[in-house]
């Protein structure tokens, strides 16, 4: 699930600045006007730059809860271990 998230913000900031790039070439070309074709630009970042806050504050909420959740989890599995004479493939111990 967390791949297709970053996935996700990956497609619409590289949308976002197509958009930002398409705008400048119509400028360019004449078919818009410059403020018209700016002030869209400044849209169009505004839109990158909220989703990508919003979305980096649940991130980190998220991946923090998950980094404490696995730490609990690998803490529990060495504790489990501990005493065991556990060896890891080639010969080399766990612990």
């Amino acid at each position: 699930m967390k791949a297709e998230v970053y996935q996700s913000l990956y497609s619409i900031n590289e949308s976002l600045q197509t958009v930002s790039e398409h705008l400048e070439k119509l400028k360019a070309a004449g078919i818009l006007n410059a403020s018209f074709a700016e002030i869209r630009q400044c849209a169009a970042q505004q839109m990158r730059a909220e989703i990508n806050q919003t979305a980096t504050i649940n991130l980190h909420t998220r991946e923090s809860q998950d980094a404490h959740h696995f730490e609990k989890q690998r803490l529990a599995q060495e504790e489990q271990l501990k005493g065991e004479d556990v060896a890891l493939p080639g010969g080399s111990p766990l612990l």
